[in-house]
């Protein structure tokens, strides 16, 4: 059959002209290896399904030639039905072709490809997949001895900590195993360039985002072996081992075995290619050595590259073309057909600014619909603010398809509480929790609880966050060896450890005076809520006791976030809502009660299967999807500060090292001035920086600009993804787009996106949006 006859019958069975790029693509992608660069919205899945029918059509290739890869089973399963659904209609419509013959296509996730590839040697044929490495926890910690541990964290957080660092040091190539250090990696290579060692723990301490503890190498190296022996006395792998030991597998003397159980793949499509990682693309290119520069078919868009914690790198998809598959050809799929014009348009000033990214010219198919929205969060009530009220009257009175769509995960308790308040019901994607179950909130309300009732045992659990793992040791001591009233109250509790502080051991004590000023400002409290509890008038007194106990957290609380215990976005978000909510309530009892009601309310709810219309979602977790609106939660300069947006005009983050080091040489008098911006900008380890540019020696010198180097890289390259999945965000929505910011801290972003089509937002002014 020809060409034209070929996409005539595909157009028919689905129902629509193609237009002149998807052609292209499917005419054109068996010629030689193929990117398709695809916008969002632009039909990149049905491009794919249409080429695999397309070839078989055309006696090119057989369907059960050709393996399609992707990274999610929804998208897996996705791919399949659509193809069955076409072929069935072809047969239905053109019986004479022998459509109903053809054998399947094989899709398939990359774990579920991979893992049945390591199956088929016999020291993994039985192997099961282990999904839940925690239930190992309880084992691991007593491998782990006390003297290496961190006090300021629990156990249960010290491992979290540790297998997130083994997760990215996989992901991103950084070792192969976890343990080693991988050198081949050219990503390695710079991170320890002019390291006096190349050691597994300069490595971990290069790519950290918090300082760590030093004895954190020595603890990380523990769990991690004693994980991979439970492992395999369990005989289970886990994803990452699926990536690992395939690849040893493929570089050892398994090579050809595994190489020859994929012979009968003469086309591989890979889907979402944006998402590759470091292991998984080496795994590709060896696995099919001899098709990749003639029938490897990639179909992503760089622009929604979103997952750099799960180590996928933008690197692949732009550099495709030009560095891993030289005589690859690329084509374009550059409309979008599901986000209405006024909100396509909105976006698209914002993610052109990313320099680090594919050429393509993205038009809407509908250029003059769709329509935006601006909102404000304030600490009024959220049913008084337009966005909710706008959602609230969608929900009830439309038939649409609405998604609340989120930055973090844990801003899902709060969009939770909100609805089920409202009595609106909702689906929400994965396990969620209350706000009111989340850390940061139950730490406020244990230490408010304390203060409230006098209590000793909530205020010793509490300790831990306003003096750290010290002042929780000290007062436990001091009630064990020195206090013997175990019924008494707090405040006789605080006042009788004060004796303490006259000793000598703890005047010698380098924190006594932090342990002093603690319990005496406790006291203070303490005499503030007993003085309240005798006044008629209560109209601030919930407010001021809030900032009270804000000032007595703080320097715990922004420890925790500093090293990440603890996120500041969630910190922010609790004490927004709790501060709103000390403006609502004039008596202590009355929050207490109403947040076991609004407990009972939400446990209800969380156990009953909902049939709303409303998804809850994160916008990792809406990739993919559409919506006929969208609610876009919490804009807010939490992800990303607006210094580092200048930083990233001035520095993009696909800069070279020359190239950088030429603009500081030409655009700032000193060193120092670099360094100083860098404080401006809110960047980490400015200390080590300015004493390094004050050295004499040149090489001490040069080091540290290197080290400003890589830093302000990786502040770019976090712009840069925070303008990707904002730009995914917007891009969810088909009719409709509400968006929500912070009314004194809106995210710098929305400065980028064109307010002109945006109802609520002033043509890019920042302090006036709304």
């Amino acid at each position: 059959m020809d060409d034209l006859s070929a996409i005539s019958i595909i157009e028919e069975a689905c129902g629509y002209k193609l237009s002149k790029e998807q052609k292209t693509c499917i005419v054109n992608h068996s010629k030689k290896s193929t990117l398709i660069n695809a916008c969002a919205g632009s039909g990149k899945t049905s491009v794919m399904i249409f080429s695999i029918i397309f070839d078989a059509l055309t006696n090119r290739l057989m369907p059960d030639q050709v393996l399609c890869m992707t990274f999610s089973k929804k998208a897996q399963k996705e791919m399949e039905q659509r193809y069955l659904e076409l072929r069935a209609r072809i047969v239905k419509m053109h019986p004479s072709i022998p459509v109903g013959y053809w054998q399947q296509p094989r899709f398939n996730t990359f774990e579920a490809f991979f893992y049945s590839r390591l199956r088929r040697l016999s020291t993994y044929s039985t192997a099961s997949v282990c999904t839940d490495k925690t239930k190992y926890y309880q084992d691991i910690i007593r491998f782990i001895p006390n003297n290496l541990r961190n006090p300021d964290v629990t156990k249960k957080e010290d491992l979290n900590n540790i297998f997130k660092m083994y997760d990215l040091l996989i992901s991103k190539g950084y070792s192969i195993d976890g343990i080693s250090v991988n050198l081949k990696n050219p990503d390695v290579v710079k991170l320890l360039e002019n390291k006096d060692k190349k050691s597994l723990s300069t490595l971990i301490s290069a790519i950290s985002k918090y300082n760590l503890d030093e004895n954190f190498t020595s603890r990380y190296l523990k769990a991690v072996k004693r994980y991979q022996e439970l492992k395999a006395m369990d005989n289970v792998i886990d994803f990452n081992d699926m990536k690992v030991k395939l690849m040893q597998a493929l570089l050892g003397d398994h090579k050809d075995e595994i190489i020859n159980s994929v012979k009968r793949y003469q086309e591989v499509f890979i889907d979402e290619f944006q998402d590759i990682d470091y292991l998984q693309w080496h795994i590709i290119q060896k696995l099919f050595h001899k098709i990749i520069h003639t029938n490897l078919i990639v179909v992503g868009d760089d622009d929604q590259s979103i997952y750099s914690f799960r180590g996928s790198n933008p690197y692949f998809i732009v550099n495709f073309a030009d560095k891993l598959v030289p005589d690859a050809q690329i084509f374009n799929l550059s409309t979008n057909y599901r986000t209405d014009g006024k909100i396509l348009k909105s976006s698209l000033p914002m993610i052109e600014r990313n320099q680090y990214r594919l050429h393509k010219l993205i038009r809407p198919n509908n250029p003059a619909s769709g329509l935006c929205y601006g909102d404000y969060s304030t600490k009024r009530g959220f049913q008084d603010q337009r966005f909710f009220k706008k959602l609230f009257f969608e929900s009830r009175n439309t038939k649409k398809t609405i998604a609340v769509l989120v930055r973090y995960n844990f801003q899902k308790n709060l969009i939770a509480d909100i609805l089920t308040e409202s009595h609106i019901t909702y689906n929400v994607a994965g396990q969620i929790e209350s706000l009111q179950e989340s850390k940061v909130y139950q730490v406020y309300l244990r230490i408010m609880t304390a203060f409230f009732d006098n209590d000793i045992e909530n205020y010793i659990r509490s300790a831990k966050w306003m003096g750290f793992n010290k002042f929780k040791k000290f007062l436990t001591e001091f009630r064990k060896e020195y206090y013997d009233n175990s019924n008494d109250d707090l405040e006789n509790f605080l006042s009788s450890s004060l004796s303490m502080f006259d000793t000598k051991v703890l005047k010698e004590e380098p924190s006594s005076d932090l342990l002093l000023t603690l319990i005496e400002e406790s006291l203070e409290i303490l005499d503030y809520v007993k003085l309240q509890k005798k006044r008629k008038d209560h109209e601030s007194y919930l407010v001021n006791y809030f900032d009270r106990i804000n000032e007595l957290l703080s320097d715990g609380l922004n420890y925790y976030c500093r090293n990440h215990i603890i996120s500041k976005p969630q910190l922010n978000v609790v004490k927004d809502h709790l501060t709103f909510k000390m403006y609502y309530y004039h008596s202590f009892l009355d929050f207490i009660n109403d947040e076991k009601d609004r407990m009972k309310q939400f446990n209800a709810l969380r156990h009953k299967t909902s049939n709303g219309r409303v998804q809850l979602l994160t916008i990792h977790q809406a990739k993919g999807m559409e919506f006929d609106e969208v609610f876009l939660y919490g804009e807010t300069e939490d992800s990303i500060a607006s210094g580092w947006i200048t930083l990233n005009y001035d520095f993009p983050s696909n800069m070279t090292y020359k190239a950088f080091k030429a603009k500081v040489d030409s655009s700032l008098q000193t060193y120092l001035s670099l360094a100083n911006i860098m404080v401006y900008c809110n960047m980490p380890n400015t200390g080590e920086i300015f004493d390094g540019f004050r050295s004499k020696d040149p090489t001490i010198i040069n080091d540290t600009l290197r080290k400003c180097y890589y830093e302000i890289m990786n502040i770019s390259a976090n712009v840069e993804e925070e303008r990707r999945i904002l730009y995914v965000a917007m891009t969810r929505a088909k009719e409709m787009l509400c968006i929500n910011f912070a009314e004194n801290a809106p995210s710098p972003l929305l400065d980028e996106i064109d307010q002109s089509y945006v109802r609520g937002m002033s043509h890019l002014d920042a302090k006036n949006l709304i």
